[in-house]
């Protein structure tokens, strides 16, 4: 994740980047998930047995056609949640991405790919970053 203030840029970069950041708590909300996303809880979840990791996607293949997630992340979330007892959840109609990891809560756009590219710019910003300890409306 780029940028520093209030708003700033969520892609699978940044979202992998704060995942990978995370040692005790990690809340992952979005309407999909992609694979990498998915490699990053699993790896996090490895390293730091004591994660308590959350995860509530769409299950509706809609929102994997659109491109809010691929069907590869979703199979490979599915295979994590079954071998780590990983708590995967369902909520229809989400579209709103949400990521709290131990330092800071990302709320953000997701961007339906089948649309339009990711977001990339910092001019154009698809999220807010809310950091522990700071007062992130300083910016």
């Amino acid at each position: 994740m780029k940028g520093s203030g209030t708003f700033t840029v969520v892609n699978d970069a940044a979202l992998c980047a704060a995942i990978g950041a995370t040692v005790q708590t990690l809340v992952y909300v979005a309407p999909g998930i992609s694979k990498p996303v998915v490699d990053a809880i699993g790896d996090a979840h490895r390293a730091k047995p004591n994660l308590l990791a959350t995860v509530i996607v769409d299950l509706d293949p809609e929102v994997y056609r659109l491109g809010y997630g691929t069907e590869e992340g979703l199979r490979a979330l599915q295979a994590l949640a079954a071998l780590q007892h990983l708590e995967l959840r369902q909520q229809p109609g989400l579209r709103v991405g949400l990521l709290v990891t131990d330092q800071q809560t990302l709320v953000y756009s997701p961007t339906a790919l089948l649309i339009e590219a990711g977001a990339t710019s910092e001019e154009k910003p698809n999220a807010v970053v809310i950091t522990r300890g700071s007062d992130s409306t300083a910016s």
